[in-house]
């Protein structure tokens, strides 16, 4: 397996059951391989939705190898210090599902959680979709 390090950034998106926004968020990790960042992304998105007070999540990836390692490792304890944070995190919900899509196009939101990225901010929240995204993204 190779592992690329990069300069990497999470951005991800948090909806409603009805897809609805409730928030967006992006953090810039420094050099990490992919699979960390992604990993990263979830747990951060986990802890957002626990500071809010939500019981149950639906977490959406494509990438699969996360899903597996996370689901895999709830059988025995896992050696990884950040996996373990993301089952807890998971235990503490009432209901959660791990999911697997497909990539589709880029959308605008994307862009726009990369683009905060570039104003140097380590961490940026988005409490309200920006009017000039809502009809792209339904």
């Amino acid at each position: 397996m190779k592992i690329d390090f990069g300069l990497a950034t999470v951005g991800e998106t948090i909806r409603d059951r009805h897809r609805g926004w409730i928030l967006g968020y992006n953090k810039n990790l420094g050099r990490f391989s992919v699979f960390n960042a992604e990993l990263w992304g979830i747990l951060d998105g986990l802890r957002i939705l626990k500071t809010r007070e939500y019981n149950g999540v639906v977490i959406k990836t494509n990438n699969q190898e996360a899903i597996w390692v996370i689901q895999e490792l709830f059988t025995k304890i896992s050696p990884f210090a950040l996996i373990r944070r993301i089952q807890q995190n998971l235990l503490d919900n009432d209901q959660w599902k791990l999911e697997y899509i497909k990539v589709k196009l880029i959308s605008k939101l994307t862009i726009l959680l990369s683009w905060l990225f570039y104003k140097n901010e380590d961490f940026h929240l988005v409490d309200e979709i920006p009017l000039d995204l809502i009809r792209p993204l339904k």
